[in-house]
């Protein structure tokens, strides 16, 4: 009998469950509860108000169920009930099933306030998210590269002049051709840390956990983090100092004086001295021996008198004597973008936070939207977006967070912020996989590591 009545309150508490939520909620919710995952939820406490609700049903079918039960209201009522005794009844269902009953009904009445709240706050968070998307294609087609020395066409546009996405196709190859150029200086520097960062920066390097734990090597990261730089900022002449001393922060005085010379003596690409310098930074011998000659003394005033008098018999390094004439008069062929790029990743990384923040989404709902932002960038802005995220100037991304209570703050590893890009042909001397091993690339296996990390993301 007692078996019976609880079934049969069970059964009514399902009906009376599934008319005050969908159906598809009510079983999701129940998986949730046999999984012990549902407790753990960020509305945790909405969802033990539910099973509050739920309880204050079942308690109140099952004290009217046991009034069926009960032996003397039984015989009372075969003999037939007075009025009284109906009173009595009422009295005992009113104050028992029916206090149960009001509760039920005041916490579900709450949870659908809190619901609603919930809703509007999320369509808040999609039409200011959308706005962040909408300035984020602006600043896009607001890029422009424009080299002054190149001859305007009979539109009197520049043949220098690109806008829009076509711009970070020549960030990225300058900054491959940094990076090609920061490696020899590396190489002529025997690939010591110890020689070309300061001690201050090689100890923090070496104690920190994303780099320990991913066996990411520090000269590499060297090598990204100065090549970025020299992209990002430039070497014109009212920036070279401020570059330099931004560098000093890190990196060996002995290894940064002689690469900004280097870099300081390549006019931009339409200028009458390109040509010149081309064919020394394009032969790997003239350029190791350029290389190695500003290492000993980085002084760029002299470079064409000393290089020609130790190499008489190559007219190629003659032309250092006209750079070096010219040297405060030509655009650099590394003249900066931090107008450009500084504005753009200021503004992507405000989008990406202002979501990741959201108390009111879930994750699921989270990586949504930020797929959603992905979606917007071109291949070349995430090879950009992953060399600036490697460098000083990008380590809010993840790098600068360490330790297991940070996992969340790895915003690129969190949302697959560069799963477009091969994972393995970036650049030729870079695997992104090695430095962001949890990331889920296109046309690859899923990290076993992110398996684990899913579970703690929020």
């Amino acid at each position: 009998m007692i078996l019976f009545l609880i079934i049969f309150s069970l059964l009514i508490l399902v009906v009376v469950s599934a008319i005050f939520v969908e159906l598809h909620t009510f079983i999701f919710k129940i998986k949730g509860i046999l999984s012990f995952k549902w407790f753990q939820h960020k509305n945790a406490q909405h969802n033990w108000l539910v099973i509050l609700a739920f309880l204050s049903v079942f308690m109140g079918l099952l004290s009217f169920a046991w009034l069926f039960y009960i032996k003397d209201f039984l015989l009372v009522m075969q003999k037939g009930a007075t009025m009284a005794t109906w009173g009595q009844v009422g009295d005992f269902i009113g104050g028992i099933g029916g206090t149960l009953f009001s509760l039920s009904g005041f916490v579900l009445l709450y949870l659908s306030f809190a619901s609603q709240r919930e809703s509007s706050e999320k369509q808040q968070i999609e039409g200011r998210f959308f706005e962040l998307i909408k300035l984020h294609r602006e600043n896009t087609l607001e890029m422009e590269y424009l080299d002054p020395y190149l001859s305007k066409n009979s539109q009197g546009t520049s043949a220098g002049e690109e806008k829009g996405r076509v711009v970070f196709k020549r960030i990225y190859y300058q900054i491959i051709m940094a990076l090609d150029i920061t490696a020899m200086f590396i190489n002529e520097f025997e690939n010591d840390p110890e020689k070309i960062y300061t001690e201050k920066a090689r100890a923090t390097l070496l104690n920190n956990e994303n780099v320990v734990q991913r066996r990411v090597s520090i000269v590499e990261l060297a090598k990204i983090d100065v090549a970025y730089s020299l992209v990002f900022n430039g070497v014109p002449k009212d920036s070279e100092a401020a570059l330099k001393r931004q560098l000093l922060k890190f990196y060996q005085q002995d290894f940064i004086d002689p690469l900004l010379s280097l870099f300081m003596l390549l006019p931009s690409r339409g200028s009458d001295l390109f040509q010149g310098m081309q064919d020394i930074i394009t032969s790997k011998n003239l350029l190791t021996a350029l290389i190695k000659e500003l290492k000993n003394d980085s002084e760029i005033s002299t470079i064409g008198e000393r290089m020609t008098t130790k190499f008489n018999k190559n007219e190629k390094f003659e032309f250092l004597f006209e750079v070096t004439e010219h040297l405060g008069n030509f655009t650099k062929f590394f003249g900066g973008h931090q107008y450009k790029l500084g504005h753009y990743f200021r503004n992507f990384f405000q989008t990406v936070t202002y979501i990741d923040r959201s108390d009111a989404l879930s994750y699921e709902e989270k990586y949504y939207y930020i797929k959603t932002l992905r979606s917007q960038l071109s291949t070349y802005e995430q090879y950009i977006f992953v060399v600036n995220s490697l460098s000083h100037l990008g380590l809010v991304w993840e790098y600068g967070y360490v330790g297991r209570n940070d996992v969340n703050r790895h915003l690129i590893t969190k949302y697959n912020l560069i799963k477009n890009i091969s994972a393995l042909s970036l650049f030729e001397s870079l695997n992104v996989e090695s430095y962001y091993p949890n990331v889920s690339f296109e046309f690859e296996d899923k990290p076993e590591g992110r398996k684990h990390l899913i579970k703690n993301y929020y």
